[in-house]
């Protein structure tokens, strides 16, 4: 037993000395979203151009702060947004798109049109889905501190203004080593 003990010993020292990873403790990250709510959208007049053009932020990304001591990956994986007041549904939007850029005034992170649809665009009770075209790396985005979303969308537009929630769900992985 002794033995066995000793040579335990010897291959954790040895794997501590040459500078490999103890432990390694890899996990999926669930889905996990971020809401903008009461997002107002004055009404279009009929005789005007039918689209909307809508631009907020996520300001408070703090929950993610736990991610920037881990080696992480993140992917958008969804948007939704959902009719709170002033429309009963939003079968109305024949197209619409997401639009991605940080916030933070000292970032060089390009815009990216993560989200879009047209003349396909899910709607489904009073939301919306629109589908994901860009998987690539939301942690830059998120680490940045501030998001700013613009959300575009077309169609047969309410004269009346309405509120909406907007919802942008992340998915990913991370990974602690020591």
């Amino acid at each position: 037993m002794s033995k066995l003990i000793n040579a335990a010993i010897g291959l954790s020292l040895i794997t501590l000395v040459a500078g490999c990873p103890f432990l390694e403790i890899e996990a999926e990250m669930p889905e996990v979203c971020m809401t903008h709510t009461n997002v107002e959208v004055a009404g279009v007049p009929a005789d005007s151009a039918q689209s909307i053009d809508e631009t907020f932020a996520f300001d408070d990304l703090s929950a993610f702060e736990q991610l920037n001591d881990l080696d992480a990956d993140l992917r958008f994986v969804s948007a939704t947004i959902r009719a709170t007041h002033g429309v009963g549904n939003l079968a109305f939007i024949n197209a619409a798109s997401l639009a991605i850029a940080s916030a933070n005034p000292d970032s060089t992170l390009p815009t990216r049109a993560v989200y879009a649809c047209d003349g396909d665009c899910p709607a489904k009770d009073n939301g919306l889905a629109i589908p994901v075209q860009d998987q690539d790396d939301a942690l830059e985005y998120i680490r940045s501190g501030s998001m700013s979303i613009s959300l575009q969308a077309s169609g047969n537009m309410p004269t009346e203004a309405w509120k909406m929630d907007v919802e942008i769900c992340v998915a990913g992985r991370a990974s602690y080593s020591f």
